[in-house]
């Protein structure tokens, strides 16, 4: 990486992003499961593998309705969710790379379109994927 790719904190952040989705993909591969940025692939023929559940149709028809970055970020917040049902808002956007306010909108998104929802308490509750 060259000293002119890290003037700006805006290639820094892309580079940090790109570092994120990286480890994401080799974990995913040693845990068996594999990820593609096109679209969200994991688990197998009859949806679990290690444990993990396989993310629902109507969740990966509604990540095609962003376009490139936006698709990318929301990717990202839905195989953090996929990954730990338990997850916290603060976890996600260490995963993500994404602002707080960004993955607060997201998951409002994901709710209003039925794709996600909420159960238990804030702070012992978890995700579900409809």
């Amino acid at each position: 990486m060259t000293s002119e790719s890290m003037k700006c904190s805006k290639c820094r952040k892309h580079y940090r992003k790109n570092i994120n989705d990286e480890f994401a993909r080799v974990k995913a591969e040693e845990e068996g499961r594999s990820l593609t940025v096109s679209g969200i692939k994991n688990g197998t023929e009859n949806g679990t593998e290690n444990g993990t559940e396989r993310i629902p149709e109507a969740a990966i028809a509604f990540l095609q309705n962003y376009k490139n970055k936006k698709r990318a970020t929301a990717e990202r917040i839905m195989r953090a969710i996929v990954s730990n049902s338990h997850i916290t808002i603060l976890e996600i956007t260490k995963l993500s790379g994404s602002s707080e306010r960004t993955v607060k909108r997201y998951l409002k998104e994901f709710q209003e379109a039925d794709v996600l929802r909420r159960a238990g308490s804030d702070t012992s509750g978890e995700w579900i994927l409809s």
